[in-house]
């Protein structure tokens, strides 16, 4: 029997996107995530991109450094068209294809992009 709750009931799909922090850049990209990263994924979130999104810490010692963010989706469609509704979101954001770019490249300078995975649920 199947375990009937919001996930299930709503979610098909998740992409998931595990980033390191680099040493020392915590507290810039707590501030990046809140000001920024977030503000893209509220858009996005109000335009019908994903059904959710989540950010997760490691809580082991060794790899506190370590964060996911999983966006859940509620058709394999829906998760083909993020990354492209995404795009609109942020180029919102940023109001120009070169402040994307410095944003993306100041975005590199606070974490490494470790894996990029997508699941269906069983």
């Amino acid at each position: 029997m199947a375990i009937n709750n919001f996930i299930t009931q709503k979610a098909k799909c998740a992409r998931v996107f595990t980033f390191e922090l680099i040493d020392g850049k915590e507290a810039d990209y707590q501030q990046y995530l809140v000001n920024v990263v977030e503000v893209i994924d509220h858009d996005a979130y109000q335009k019908g991109t994903f059904l959710e999104v989540l950010t997760l810490s490691n809580d082991a010692p060794e790899k506190q450094r370590i964060f996911q963010r999983v966006f859940l989706f509620e058709s394999e469609k829906q998760r083909a068209n993020f990354a492209s509704k995404m795009a609109e979101s942020a180029i919102i954001f940023d109001g120009s294809e070169n402040a994307q770019l410095q944003r993306k490249e100041y975005a590199n300078t606070l974490r490494v992009q470790l894996a990029v995975n997508d699941y269906t649920f069983c």
